[in-house]
């Protein structure tokens, strides 16, 4: 009677191990599951959670970028960005990377009107007195906008999980913190660059990634003969290879 006994609670402890092993996937959300868990322990404290799906100690990820400047901007002109992000992953949580952009920059509507009115003022003086003194200059706003720009980077994961994808597959997803530090060039000067920001980061599989990322980017930018704060918020779209 007492081999039967061990057999029977082998056989469920069995039983219940292989349950938590096939609703891992629930991250710990069936309350049975859990139950059943601290059946067989009460004395202990139980939480399931599964490890993340893709290994990331000590991987290269590469991947090429775009970002807008979506505010604080100059309202004369609009920023958008082209850029490599190099990511080396040291462990799940923590990874240091470089990164270069090159800007793209064209005039806003505010922008090109203010140019187009001081011309025209310019050329209607002319034209009602061609040899009159007043000539003044159209006004063109100092436009010093940001050429391209490098920066080291650290990026801390502190959650991660996953969700179902319009139920065909499931995807697993970190929450991350970002900060940087590189060198900004602009049209007149170059200045120190800072950033801090949350990201997004999604694993398709063991290679595939894609990542977004909202930054605060702040550097210094030479305005009429003096130096101003510049403030944005950057979003940022990437697509890269873990390799």
């Amino acid at each position: 009677m007492k081999i039967i006994t061990h057999v029977f609670v082998l056989l469920t402890c069995i039983y219940v191990q292989a349950d938590i092993l096939e609703d891992f996937d629930s991250l710990g959300s069936n309350k049975i599951l859990l139950e059943k868990a601290q059946a067989l322990a009460p004395e202990k404290k139980i939480e399931i959670v599964q490890n993340r799906v893709v290994d990331r100690h000590w991987r290269h990820e590469f991947a090429p970028e775009f970002e807008v400047v979506s505010s604080g901007a100059n309202p004369y002109f609009q920023t958008r960005m082209i850029g490599f992000n190099y990511q080396l992953h040291i462990n799940p949580r923590w990874s240091i990377g470089l990164n270069y952009n090159y800007a793209f920059n064209e005039l806003t509507e505010e922008g090109q009107q203010v140019i187009d009115d001081g011309r025209a003022k310019q050329d209607q003086i002319l034209k009602e007195d061609p040899n009159s003194l007043d000539k003044p200059e159209p006004f063109i706003p100092e436009l010093n906008w940001l050429k391209q720009s490098y920066s080291a980077q650290l990026n801390w994961y502190p959650i991660y999980g996953k969700f179902s994808l319009l139920n065909k597959a499931i995807v697993h997803f970190d929450l991350y913190t970002h900060l940087a530090i590189g060198q900004a060039q602009l049209r007149f000067n170059d200045s120190p660059l800072y950033q801090a920001g949350l990201g997004l980061g999604l694993w398709w599989s063991q290679h595939l990634t894609s990542r977004l990322e909202y930054k605060f980017t702040t550097y210094t930018a030479e305005l009429y003969k003096s130096e101003q704060t510049v403030q944005t918020g950057n979003l940022n779209f990437s697509v890269g290879y873990l390799l």
